[in-house]
């Protein structure tokens, strides 16, 4: 079955996208009988430049090769619009490396009218999170929402074919050429709705010299449906839930003569050409949220069997269950607030694994607000990591069974003045890791006190800031003993009608290993606005740091930044144009 349209047939979805457009038009003649009193047309957008430069003395290079120490980029955002039908565009255009052998270049728009917009070019569009979720393409797409209806289609390139290259200075894995299309029915509101999409994507085998074995690339296809809806049952509870069901095959080119197709994907071969590579599973996700007055509880269970997949997403992690609750409330007119999260998560879901692994997260928040002035926020956050016997036993001296504790304590106090505003704030940060293995416990256990002190004072006429800072770190565990202790400081200003603003922070600290001094740390970052007008804006951002240590390896880090940005709108047009006949009368 030919699920992807041939040269032929993607002139006609062209024709037809056309003709919806035209149709949405129609549809709202007799919403535009105002049309007179409208402007006919507007035009405006932004173009930034962005050139950057980095040096270091460190001698490792990169994972990939050397970066090159100068980058720039740029990236436009004009668009149109007649009358209400807008029209964004979108294109970047940067350089990757010192040679331009991998430069990039995206262009893409998206035409809007009312309740109808059109995607050309390169775009993302979002179905639900098991199907096509966020994947850029270069294609076409079209979302429809009039009234209560949900509609949207998509079809384009969602990668290009990428040959194997051992000589390219800068890695990139190789790719088949990837094409993709997908649609999306529902009906309903924001709040209530049902929607049913499908997505499909496949490479294409001839599209690149095939890979080396050791890369692991195999040309594949894949077929998703999923459902979405959400549902508020009453003004006090509402529903929601994700599912989607993938037919995914690793290697188009395995063949079934000899070997029997599963059958679990063999009773979809009436909508998909499966081989011995084929395989069916399924992911869902579902919850409730409930609000009485100030109390609130959210509850959420997912699932996604061990090989699910979806060419729709970039990235999907697999073979996993997680339940969280999340109850909070408020008391004293808000004064008081707590919130609480408990998460459980596993995977072995199939049982194929040799061990099932556990984490657990516990999470508590209380905040005090008797006054704007002063307040504080106690924290508790709990995060444990333990192993089960799964396919085979579990060896204890090898099992995983990890705590780690954090105590966060933040008071807060302000003296608010009209001339003056000084907000203080104490930080403290205690975190320990518990091991439960006798057999690593000595390897692994440490403790850490994090404090800070800060002072922000803000001279709010004179438009000028000063932040100081104090702060202490102390690691200890079995192979460690470290601590750090510094200082920071930031003046922010701005001048000139507050078209410069300039802000200068550089921090100080100390290191010492077992007691012994063991070099130092410094850091300077220059930030500088300029709104020269509305139409041009300049930004430079500096950032030196020097790692100076008796006992390792010393380097230095340079980076810079420098931006332009021109915004422009038929407005701008429009006064210049009234203003030139008037400048040149005579009195």
């Amino acid at each position: 079955m030919q699920f992807f349209p041939t040269k032929q047939s993607f002139s006609k979805v062209v024709i037809l996208l056309v003709f919806l457009l035209g149709w949405v038009q129609i549809s709202h003649a007799q919403s535009l009988d105002n049309m007179k009193d409208k402007k006919p047309f507007k035009a405006g957008g932004s173009l930034a430049l962005n050139t950057s430069f980095f040096e270091s003395n460190r001698t490792n290079n990169f994972p990939f090769g050397k970066t090159s120490p100068f980058q720039w980029s740029v990236v436009g955002t004009p668009w149109v619009s007649i009358y209400d039908f807008m029209i964004p565009f979108t294109f970047t255009i940067g350089k990757q490396n010192s040679t331009f052998e991998h430069p990039f270049f995206q262009f893409g728009l998206s035409p809007t009218y009312k309740w109808a917009t059109l995607h050309l070019g390169y775009r993302n569009m979002t179905f639900n999170p098991y199907t096509l979720n966020g994947h850029t393409f270069l294609g076409a797409g079209i979302e429809l929402n009039p009234k209560k209806f949900r509609l949207a289609a998509m079809w384009g390139r969602m990668r290009e074919g990428v040959e194997y290259d051992t000589n390219a200075t800068v890695f990139e894995r190789p790719s088949y050429k990837r094409m993709g299309f997908g649609g999306k029915v529902g009906y309903g509101s924001k709040t209530n709705y049902v929607d049913v999409m499908f997505f499909k994507a496949k490479d294409e085998v001839n599209s690149i010299t095939t890979p080396p074995y050791d890369q692991q690339i195999t040309p594949s296809e894949n077929l998703t449906i999923g459902i979405s809806s959400k549902q508020k049952i009453n003004k006090n509870l509402d529903w929601y839930g994700d599912f989607g069901y993938s037919l995914f095959t690793r290697d188009l080119r395995m063949s079934d003569s000899y070997y029997q197709v599963p059958e679990s994907v063999d009773r979809y071969s009436f909508i998909y050409s499966p081989n011995i590579s084929s395989k069916a599973n399924m992911a869902f996700k579902t919850g409730a949220n409930l609000s009485i007055q100030k109390f609130r509880m959210g509850a959420e269970f997912e699932q996604v069997d061990p090989a699910y997949e979806t060419m729709g997403a970039y990235f999907f992690a697999n073979d996993f269950r997680k339940v969280q609750v999340s109850p909070s409330f408020t008391l004293a007119k808000n004064k008081i607030r707590f919130n609480s999260t408990y998460t459980l998560h596993w995977n072995n879901l199939a049982n194929t694994r040799i061990q099932t692994t556990f984490r657990q997260n516990t999470s508590l928040n209380v905040d005090l607000a008797p006054s704007s002035k002063y307040g504080m926020n106690l924290s508790y956050n709990n995060f444990r990591i333990y192993q089960e016997s799964g396919t085979v036993p579990l060896n204890d001296t090898i099992a995983t069974d990890m705590s780690t504790h954090v105590v966060t304590l933040v008071p807060r106090i302000s003296f608010i003045k009209p001339e003056l505003v000084q907000n203080y704030m104490l930080v403290v940060n205690y975190q320990t890791l518990k091991d439960n293995n006798i057999h690593t416990r000595n390897f692994t256990e440490t403790t850490s006190l994090n404090v800070n002190v800060n002072g922000v004072f803000n001279w709010v006429k004179k438009k000028y800031s000063l932040n100081t800072g104090l702060n202490f770190l102390q690691i200890t565990g079995s192979f460690i003993d470290n601590f750090r202790y510094g200082f920071s400081v930031g003046y922010n200003r701005k001048i000139l009608k507050d078209k410069i603003n300039m802000r200068l922070q550089t921090n100080f600290s100390i290191n010492n290993d077992k007691g012994e001094f063991n070099g130092h740390t410094e850091s300077l970052n220059i930030q500088l606005g300029y709104v020269v007008s509305k139409k041009h804006s300049f930004n430079l951002n500096a950032n030196l740091l020097n790692n100076s240590y008796k006992v390792g390896s010393s380097y230095f880090e340079f980076r810079a930044n420098i931006g332009y940005v021109f915004t422009i709108s038929t407005n701008d047009i429009k006064k210049k144009k009234e203003v030139e006949p008037t400048s040149k009368q005579t009195p």
